[in-house]
């Protein structure tokens, strides 16, 4: 199988795979997933090449970043760990939680959980605006990096304007959702975050799955599967954007299908690395075929934007 190829994430100087693995599909919020497939799966990514894994402590409350420290403990010096916080499962019940003291009693449970005494990128879990704003917060973020707990400090955002005031609080990274529907941060992020030397970290580049057809307005998703509870007008459009990939592009193969999505996110070069949510080996191992081949030609992104256009 082809390497994989590397590229900057923004101006930390870290190198990572274009491709990267998420964990979110294997925290249980898809449907259930035996820890020991995730584990083998985890190091199975690392063997074919892959060296960005990005989790969350909210992830399986904690199992996630357990099946990844159970996983690459052994190789930590070879890979790059970006997980996030701001989920509070401590104290009964989930919250956000971004209290400055929270965030220094979730970064020690999360290294625990990971085995290991650093994170290379310590990221904020979707926070509300007053949360970046708040200097409390970002002291805290950059004495975490001053003592080596963590290297870097990114943001997972929903908006430009999040994005905006990350970048202006002083992220190194944003992890964001770009795909061939959900293409908002074109217009601001894409073309800001290269100019500030921030990194893109991509996330959903299926759209949660749907992108690769499988899908239909029929499906019904177990009660354990997070996608039940998206809003049936974004379950619609994803659905429709499918139909259309598949007319355009002429086949009905979930694996091609796959295939165009995340190729069409690594052609954009603002993005550093695109995390897949691979829940199988040959689905991890088509994913790590498909950015082998590099970016789309200029025919095939007339295509897409045609999709769009529709």
């Amino acid at each position: 199988m082809n390497s994989i190829k590397k590229r900057k994430l923004g101006n930390t100087g870290l190198e990572v795979t274009e491709l990267g693995l998420g964990t979110w599909s294997l925290s249980g919020d898809y449907g259930p997933v035996d820890r020991s497939h995730a584990v083998r799966l985890l190091r199975h990514a690392f063997d074919l090449g892959v060296n960005f894994f990005d989790t969350a402590d909210i992830y399986g409350q904690g199992k996630c970043e357990e099946y990844i420290g159970e996983a690459l403990s052994d190789v930590r010096k070879d890979i790059i760990i970006a997980t996030k916080v701001g989920w509070d499962f401590y104290h009964g019940g989930i919250r956000h939680n971004f209290d400055p003291d929270y965030i220094k009693f979730a970064v020690e449970q999360s290294l625990k959980r990971l085995k290991t005494d650093y994170i290379d990128v310590y990221q904020l879990h979707n926070p509300p605006d007053y949360v970046l704003q708040d200097d409390g917060v970002i002291d805290t973020l950059n004495s975490l990096r001053e003592q080596g707990i963590i290297k870097f400090w990114g943001v997972s955002v929903a908006t430009h304007q999040d994005s905006r005031l990350a970048m202006e609080r002083g992220a190194s990274t944003l992890q964001l959702v770009y795909n061939i529907v959900d293409r908002d941060h074109e217009i601001f992020t894409l073309k800001v975050a290269p100019m500030m030397g921030v990194g893109i970290i991509v996330r959903t580049p299926l759209a949660f799955g749907f992108l690769t057809g499988k899908y239909r307005s029929t499906t019904t998703f177990s009660e354990t599967d997070f996608r039940r509870s998206l809003e049936p007008a974004r379950k619609r459009l994803y659905i429709m954007a499918a139909e259309r990939l598949k007319e355009l592009f002429g086949t009905d193969d979930p694996a091609e299908l796959a295939r165009i999505a995340l190729r069409f996110v690594l052609s954009n070069p603002a993005v550093s690395t695109v995390i897949q949510g691979a829940k199988t080996f040959e689905q991890l191992e088509a994913n790590i075929r498909a950015a082998a081949e590099g970016p789309l030609g200029k025919e095939e992104l007339r295509l897409i934007d045609k999709l769009i256009e529709d």
